[in-house]
């Protein structure tokens, strides 16, 4: 749902239904203006989505009139319908089934490219931050990277819970808050919604270095991340970055 907040009656008033279930794209989205446009990155069913696009003109934007959802490229060239169901993903979930739940898409100035950020990956070896870069806002987008893994990476028992951790309690100290019924001991931290700082991006030399928080579940609380890239230049091909 999309709504608008007035100060002076201190009330919000809705505007208009964006997406909706079973079957939306864009149930949660990631925005940004570019242009006369407002670009949505959108996702159906959490964890359960790939990643797909629509442009809104930006003065319509309150009543939707004029949306158009990306269909897929011919020639290079993007394709578009006013139909969300005709919606195609820009990005495909790389695990065996889609996963995403939350998505952030900023863009790079110094280097001229979109990136973005999602959760994904349902066991312990895939689940975490993935990253993918495209000259356009379709795309073509690069592979997903994984490029942080709870395990992998030592955040389990540092600053995620694990409740395998004996005795328990103390276990890792790291027991809550958590919210609703959840037990704060035997409740397994998880990280998610990788929200990009556009603001924080970083390009030095061949270096990139993108900022975001993460969600952590157990404890129920956020955490800021850096992830740093190599730069390459590819003959006759735009830059690529990889973790």
């Amino acid at each position: 749902m999309l709504t608008r907040f007035d100060e002076a009656a201190r009330r919000f008033t809705s505007l208009r239904t964006v997406s909706s279930m079973p079957n939306g794209h864009f149930v949660t989205t990631s925005v940004y203006a570019s242009g006369s446009d407002v670009l949505m990155w959108g996702l159906g069913a959490y964890r359960a989505s790939d990643v797909y696009l629509a442009t809104v003109p930006a003065g319509s934007f309150e009543s939707g009139q004029g949306t158009r959802y990306f269909t897929g490229l011919v020639n290079g060239q993007p394709t578009w319908s006013n139909s969300e169901s005709a919606a195609v993903p820009v990005v495909v979930d790389t695990n065996d089934m889609p996963t995403i739940g939350n998505v952030s898409v900023t863009f790079a100035k110094d280097l001229g490219l979109w990136l973005m950020t999602y959760d994904g990956g349902q066991s312990q070896a895939t689940a975490g931050v993935y990253f993918a870069y495209a000259p356009e806002p379709w795309g073509p987008w690069s592979e997903p990277q994984l490029v942080f893994n709870p395990k992998r990476d030592g955040a389990v028992g540092t600053f995620i819970h694990d409740p395998s951790i004996v005795p328990n309690p103390p276990g890792d100290g790291l027991n809550g808050p958590t919210i609703g019924p959840n037990d704060p001991y035997t409740t397994r931290g998880a990280v998610y919604a990788p929200y990009m700082i556009e603001r924080f991006t970083r390009v030095t030399g061949n270096k990139l270095s993108i900022y975001y928080i993460v969600s952590t579940w157990n404890p129920y609380t956020i955490v800021e991340l850096r992830s740093d890239f190599t730069i390459r230049h590819v003959p006759g091909r735009r830059r690529s970055a990889r973790h």
